[in-house]
C-alpha cells in the first residue's frame, strides 16, 4: 500500500525531543475540520455548530461546548503537540458526536467533509495520520466511501462505533468493511458510540450522576462487549492479519479477562493461546495509571498504546500519566511469538509512528 508518510525516514521531528524525553504517537485524538463545522451551522438539531466571530461552539448531545482553537485549527494544534512532546497524532471523528449515525443522506456528505480534510492533513507531512469516518446507516455506502478514501493512500484506518460490534449478529453486518480494511491493511479503530439516538438524559440539564452513567460507565461496557465479540468469541478469525484498536483500554474487558479465563478453565479448556493470536491494540485515552497498569498486565505492555482523547480530555494529563513509571513486562507481552500475534503488531507500528518498530513502544519515560 502507498506509504502514508511524507517520507520514509523517521524525520526531523525526533530532533525536537528535549532532555532525552522520547516523542509520542497519539493513537486516539479527534478534531472538527472548519468545513465540517461550517456545514453543521445549517442544522437546527444536534449535532450542530455555531460561530461567533472567530469562536466556535459545538453541540453533539449535551449542552453547547465552546471549542478550543486546537479542536479545529491544526496550526494551533501543531504548537500544542510540540509542547506536549507528541510528534504524531492519529485524527478521527468521534462516534459519540453522532455525526456518522445520522440518516445516510445527512451523514455521507458530513463524513466526506471530515475525511477529505483529514486526508489532506495526513498528506501534508509527518504530523498527522487519518482514521476515516463512515456513515453507519448503510454498510454498502460505508464500504464505497472507505474504498474512495483508501485509494488516496493516506488513510491509516477507519473508525467504527463499538455499539455496532457488541454481538456477532451486529458484527456480521460489518463483515464487508472488515474485509476491505484487511485487504488494504487499514486499522479498525473501535470507539464508543450511541446505539441509536443519544439518550434522552443527554441534555443540557443532565446531572453529574447521569453523565457518569451515559458517558462514563456505559461506553466502557459497550467496548468490553465489542472486544468480547471480536476477540474472545473468535469473530476476528476470518481476518488474521487485520489490526484492531479498541479505545479506552478496551473498556471493561481487560478487568474481566481473568474471570473469563477461569470460566473456560473450569470447563476443562484454556483459551489463552486463542487470545494471544489477536492483532489487537488498546489505547490509554482518558484512563489513569491503575487502569493502564491493569491493561498492560492482562494484555501485554506492547499492546497498550498512548492516546489523549483530545480535545475532549486534558492532553497534558494524558502525557504525564503515560510517562509515569511503567509496569514491568509480564509474560503476556509475548504469549505467542508467531507472526499472527504481537510480532505482527509491532511490524505494523511504523505505519502509525513514522519510525521503526523498535523505536515505537518504549516511549513512556525520558
Amino acid at each position: 500500500m502507498t506509504d502514508r508518510r511524507s517520507s520514509g525516514r523517521v524525520g526531523a521531528m525526533d530532533d525536537q525531543a528535549i532532555c532525552g524525553v522520547a516523542m509520542l504517537t497519539d493513537h486516539h485524538a479527534h478534531w472538527l475540520p472548519p468545513a465540517l463545522l461550517t456545514a453543521l451551522v445549517a442544522r437546527d438539531d444536534p449535532p450542530l455548530a455555531r460561530q461567533d466571530g472567530a469562536d466556535w461552539t459545538f453541540t453533539a448531545a449535551l449542552r453547547p461546548r465552546h471549542l478550543p482553537v486546537h479542536a479545529y485549527d491544526l496550526q494551533a494544534r501543531d504548537a500544542l503537540l510540540a509542547r506536549l512532546g507528541i510528534d504524531r497524532q492519529m485524527l478521527s471523528l468521534s462516534p459519540l458526536w453522532n455525526i456518522d449515525r445520522q440518516p445516510l443522506d445527512v451523514a455521507l456528505p458530513l463524513v466526506r467533509l471530515f475525511n477529505d480534510a483529514t486526508i489532506a492533513a495526513a498528506q501534508t507531512g509527518h504530523r498527522y495520520g487519518a482514521f476515516a469516518a463512515v456513515p453507519t446507516a448503510d454498510v454498502a455506502a460505508a464500504c464505497r466511501d472507505l474504498i474512495r478514501v483508501g485509494e488516496t493512500g493516506a488513510a491509516a484506518g477507519v473508525v467504527l462505533p463499538a455499539c455496532e460490534l457488541t454481538t456477532r449478529t451486529r458484527a456480521d453486518r460489518w463483515a464487508p468493511l472488515f474485509a476491505i480494511a484487511a485487504e488494504r491493511r487499514l486499522r479498525v479503530f473501535v470507539h464508543p458510540g450511541f446505539d441509536g439516538s443519544p439518550p434522552a438524559a443527554a441534555s443540557s440539564t443532565m446531572t453529574a450522576v447521569a453523565s457518569a452513567r451515559v458517558f462514563g460507565v456505559e461506553p466502557q461496557h459497550q467496548l468490553g462487549l465489542a472486544m468480547l465479540t471480536l476477540c474472545h468469541e473468535g469473530w476476528l478469525d476470518d481476518y488474521p492479519g487485520l489490526e484492531v484498536q479498541f479505545a479506552n483500554l478496551g473498556g471493561s474487558f481487560p478487568f474481566l479477562l481473568e474471570r473469563l479465563h477461569r470460566m473456560v478453565q473450569d470447563d476443562g479448556r484454556d483459551d489463552r493461546d486463542h487470545q494471544a493470536r489477536r492483532n489487537i491494540l488498546v489505547d490509554s485515552a482518558s484512563l489513569g495509571p491503575a487502569a493502564i497498569d491493569c491493561a498492560r498486565r492482562m494484555l501485554g505492555a506492547s499492546r497498550v498504546v498512548f492516546g489523549t482523547d483530545m480535545p475532549l480530555f486534558d492532553a497534558q494529563c494524558a502525557v504525564d500519566t503515560w510517562r509515569a513509571e511503567p509496569v514491568e513486562s509480564t509474560q503476556a507481552d509475548h504469549p505467542n511469538p508467531s507472526r499472527s500475534g504481537g510480532e505482527a503488531i509491532t511490524g505494523q507500528a511504523e505505519k502509525f509512528t513514522g519510525r521503526p518498530a523498535d523505536q515505537t513502544q518504549d516511549v513512556r519515560r525520558g
